[in-house]
């Protein structure tokens, strides 16, 4: 094996390593500081998207976390405040 392939292999080693290493705070991080979609906001409350369309979605604390953007029809939610709004409709 020559010089260059083995810097090559280790470099790639080194790069998947540092990956698995940062997986989790990069997406501990897209999940608390970054807007969510409807599938990325249903998929994170592990819910169908019919079970979150028929009974979160129109709730009015769920609609106080809904950013759109100007011209756009789309809905993001602020992760912690969607998390309030859950947390506000949920019985323990």
């Amino acid at each position: 094996m020559s010089k260059l392939a083995l810097e090559e292999q280790i470099q790639e080693a080194v790069t998947a390593e540092v990956f698995d290493y940062l997986k989790p705070y990069l997406q501990r991080m897209v999940r608390e500081y970054i807007l969510l979609d409807r599938n990325q906001a249903f998929e994170s409350l592990s819910v169908s998207r019919a079970f979150f369309d028929k009974n979160i979605k129109n709730k009015p604390q769920v609609k106080l976390a809904e950013r759109k953007f100007p011209e756009s029809d789309k809905v993001f939610y602020e992760p912690t405040e969607l998390k309030k709004a859950i947390l506000s409709l949920t019985k323990f």
